[in-house]
């Protein structure tokens, strides 16, 4: 499976999946060719614009070493944000062991977040709250089996295609030029295109991953897509992201009380996301989230 990328964006480790050719004819890099920095520099300088690699996600070496190491540290991260008194803990261990199987038992998970930790731990551990969170509405929408796994892996998932986004404008400290804007909203695409070729996840899963930006006022991106193109995973994701978003302190922003978050959500939120599912998750998180606690 290979993926096109522009080539400013591609990152250490990423292989060539064809020879790259000169203005002339002539071999500059042959196919199979592991990049780092200095190839990367020297392809953009020559002017290689776009590159074909293989998707990073097929790439299982070293595979139970990374699968221990990325299990404890979704277990690590879940500890952290939940909330476990009495009267829910055996509750909250029960969705908790089967988010880790549902993680645990499908390596191209297991890669995608050993790939964005080493990327950027915030999105690492983003994607995991937000899988959580996913999971939580989907369980509280009264979703079947089926459909609370399409939300967990969707919202692992969702963020994936952050890989191939610049690391400084990833984690800038200051308000984004519009040009940097446009460029973290192809995250969506990005990690659309690494999951299409995957039989893996269904198209609901897909999906999410590329319209967990769309709007209900049809504004989002990447499509400006209507509601009901996007489907109910897309919909749960977006409103776990942003609940997520909003809670956890980034290097340009401070995080808001969950409470605030529900407030926004209940009202500025009910402009741009969908009201049901709000109404569902503000019924419910408070009494769920460790961050309530704090």
């Amino acid at each position: 499976m290979t993926i096109n990328i522009p080539t400013s964006n591609s990152i250490n480790g990423d292989k060539l999946a064809e020879d790259i050719y000169d203005a002339y004819g002539n071999i500059i890099l042959e196919k199979d060719t592991v990049l780092n920095c200095k190839l990367k520099r020297y392809l953009v300088d020559l002017g290689i614009i776009s590159i074909n690699i293989y998707n990073p996600l097929t790439n299982f070496d070293n595979y139970e070493k990374v699968h221990k190491t990325i299990i404890q540290e979704v277990e690590s991260t879940l500890t952290c944000i939940l909330y476990k008194n009495d009267h829910i803990y055996d509750e909250i261990t029960e969705y908790v062991s089967k988010m880790c199987k549902s993680i645990s038992d499908n390596p191209i998970i297991i890669k995608a977040l050993d790939r964005i930790k080493k990327i950027d731990n915030y999105t690492f551990k983003h994607s995991i709250n937000t899988s959580l969170y996913s999971m939580l509405i989907a369980i509280w929408m009264n979703q079947s089996n089926k459909e609370v796994i399409n939300a967990t892996q969707a919202g692992i998932l969702h963020d994936i295609g952050k890989i191939y986004i610049p690391h400084e404008i990833l984690n800038k400290e200051t308000k984004l030029t519009s040009e940097e804007y446009e460029e973290i909203k192809k995250h969506t695409l990005y990690g659309y295109f690494l999951l299409s070729n995957f039989s893996e996840f269904n198209q609901e899963v897909k999906k999410a991953v590329l319209f967990h930006h769309e709007r209900i006022d049809s504004l989002g991106y990447p499509l400006r897509a209507k509601p009901d193109y996007v489907g109910i995973t897309s919909k749960i994701v977006a409103v776990a992201d942003v609940y997520d978003a909003m809670t956890t302190d980034r290097v340009y922003k401070m995080s808001i009380s969950p409470s605030e978050a529900v407030n926004y959500l209940s009202s500025d939120g009910m402009e741009i996301l969908d009201n049901n599912i709000i109404k569902v998750f503000k019924k419910n998180i408070l009494k769920y989230d460790f961050k309530a606690s704090i």
